[in-house]
């Protein structure tokens, strides 16, 4: 852990003080090896980041005083459109995308999708809001990415594709696809904005790469050899963030 993410309930009104406890002072205590006198870097959720001097310690309460005066990192101006997976697998999307500062996340079931893996409880809020917050620790940062899940490919490109543009510049459209012509190594941003669209480890089928064409979506590749999503997405997104800064 880089950083404690404390939760608002957790912080005094004045932001000035914080106290951990029960279950959450166990797992800093436990886990992270928080002692008396320690300065540590800390954030609060959706707020500022800063730091903390340790007044007390222990496996039942912890007692920390702020010093909060920085702002959160910028945004990444992304938003991720991911074929469903194993749930295993969206934790890990999940993670990268809140790591990497994505704005939306966008699970949607398509042809390679199992039905079965939206009833999980690997996927129940509580769960991704764990896994996102350790995600946050690492990087140094306090905002989780919008998270919605998609039951139907076809729905999701009529009902809400079209707002998700709008409300995102009309964001420049990639869809992954190792059997496309065109490599991520050519590839021009017609804008800062990406709506960046990765399918599960079966890939989109052929009816939804033809429908991801129809809505102006370039297909691209980093190579033949078919990645894990959590790899591919890895990959895309450093060669996006490259192509921002070029």
């Amino acid at each position: 852990m880089n950083y404690l993410l404390l939760f608002k309930d957790e912080v005094s009104i004045d932001s000035s003080s914080a106290t951990l406890n029960n279950e959450r002072a166990y797992y800093a205590y436990k886990t992270h090896q928080i002692r008396e006198g320690q300065k540590i870097k800390c954030g609060v959720l959706e707020g500022l980041l800063g730091e903390a001097i340790v007044l007390k310690s222990s496996k039942e309460k912890i007692s920390l005083a702020l010093k909060l005066a920085e702002e959160p990192p910028s945004r990444e101006p992304f938003v991720l459109l991911v074929g469903l997976s194993r749930p295993q697998t969206i934790k890990k999307v999940l993670a990268i995308a809140t790591m990497f500062g994505v704005s939306e996340l966008h699970i949607v079931r398509s042809a390679s999708s199992q039905k079965s893996y939206l009833d999980s409880g690997l996927l129940k809020a509580e769960v991704l809001r764990g896994e996102a917050i350790k995600a946050l620790q690492q990087v140094g940062d306090t905002i989780i990415p919008k998270i919605v899940f998609h039951r139907d490919f076809m729905k999701f490109c009529q009902e809400s594709f079209y707002p998700i543009c709008e409300r995102n510049n009309n964001p420049s459209l990639i869809v992954a696809n190792p059997g496309s012509k065109i490599k991520t190594a050519s590839l021009r941003l017609a804008s800062k904005e990406v709506l960046l669209a990765v399918g599960s480890e079966g890939g989109w089928s052929t009816e939804e790469l033809s429908k991801f064409n129809e809505l102006g979506f370039l297909d691209v590749t980093m190579g033949k050899r078919i990645l894990r999503t959590e790899t591919a997405l890895t990959a895309l997104l450093s060669q996006i963030i490259l192509l921002h800064s070029a």
